[in-house]
Order: C-alpha cells, then structure tokens, then sequence
C-alpha cells in the first residue's frame, strides 16, 4: 500500500504549489446489488417488462449500472442511489430470457449479480 502525505497541484499558466492531505477514503469494496424484479423464472404475458434492482455503496452515490439482457448489454445510466432502481425494456418476444446488472462506483469497483431467468408467454386470441 502506498499513502501519499502531499500532492503537487498546478494550473494552465504552469503555477504550481504543494498541498498536505488532511483525509481522504479509499475505495476498495465493490457495490452491493439486489435484484428485485422480475422475480427468478417469473411468467409474464407482456413483452414490455420492467426490470428493478437496488444498488448500494457505501462511498459512491449514485452508482452507474449496465442491465443485461439474453448477453448483451441493453441499458445503461445511474442507479437511484440507495433506492430501487426501475428501468422497462419493451419488444421481448415469447419464450425464455435471462437478465442480470453489473454496478459500478466511482473508484472503478464493480459488481455482477446472479443471472435471472423470466418467460414471456403471449396468450393469443383463437
């Protein structure tokens, strides 16, 4: 571990001058993630579904997000802080998915939850 006591600050007009650190928090542990919704190997009838999460961090707020889809990173953007977090994907087609969220915070740990699985099950008129 290296601990720094004083930085070298300068400007664009190359004036520069030291500084002591007084205190600073270093950030090794990754957010806590928890999916909320849809449930692991839910059902559902719509192809418009909405996925929550929440995401916490004890130095970072908010925290940025990437919700994956079937593989392939569908959303991104910051989470609501500490509280869930709601993003809705619309088109899915009939039969099984799987979805899961990687967060980010601010010092580059990074978190991937479980995967998660959900069906969309159309019910078609005769």
């Amino acid at each position: 571990m290296v601990l720094i006591s004083h930085v070298n600050v300068s400007n664009s007009a190359n004036s520069s001058e030291y500084a002591n650190l007084t205190g600073f928090t270093f950030d090794g542990t990754p957010p806590n993630i928890t999916l909320n919704l849809p449930v692991d190997t839910a059902n559902l009838s719509s192809t418009d579904v909405t996925f929550n999460f929440t995401a916490n961090d004890g130095v970072s707020i908010p925290v940025a997000y990437e919700l994956t889809i079937d593989g392939i990173v569908n959303k991104t953007g910051p989470t609501n802080g500490t509280l869930p977090t709601g993003v809705t994907v619309a088109g899915f087609s009939e039969g099984s998915h799987t979805w899961n969220v990687t967060v980010t915070d601010d010092a580059g740990n990074s978190v991937t939850s479980a995967t998660w699985t959900f069906t969309v099950t159309l019910h078609h008129q005769p």
